[in-house]
């Protein structure tokens, strides 16, 4: 999996090429900082919202996005979400 921050906002997993949202850039940018380790609710809030103040069905609905994608993230109960891939497989370039 290959993420392109940024002006281009591009992911490439399994062969395909998406264009991301800037919150799905975001939570996907901090969940493969950090692949196989879970990453809590309240640090990819703040990573994708910064301070802003949101609904927390929202970040829902981002991990949901992202897993349409193909996107392997699983739900680690009572601690966050968490990048399932070997770190070896995932690239996040430089911005």
């Amino acid at each position: 999996m290959q993420i392109r921050p940024g002006h281009e906002r591009q992911l490439l997993i399994y062969g395909r090429d998406y264009r991301l949202t800037i919150h799905q850039e975001r939570c996907l940018v901090a969940l493969a900082l950090n692949p196989q380790q879970p990453v809590s609710h309240e640090r990819l809030i703040l990573a994708v919202w910064a301070h802003e103040v949101v609904e927390p069905g929202n970040l829902a609905t981002i991990i949901a996005s992202l897993r349409k994608l193909g996107v392997p993230v699983v739900t680690v109960t009572s601690r966050g979400y968490m990048l399932q891939m070997p770190p070896e497989e995932v690239s996040v370039a430089p911005v």
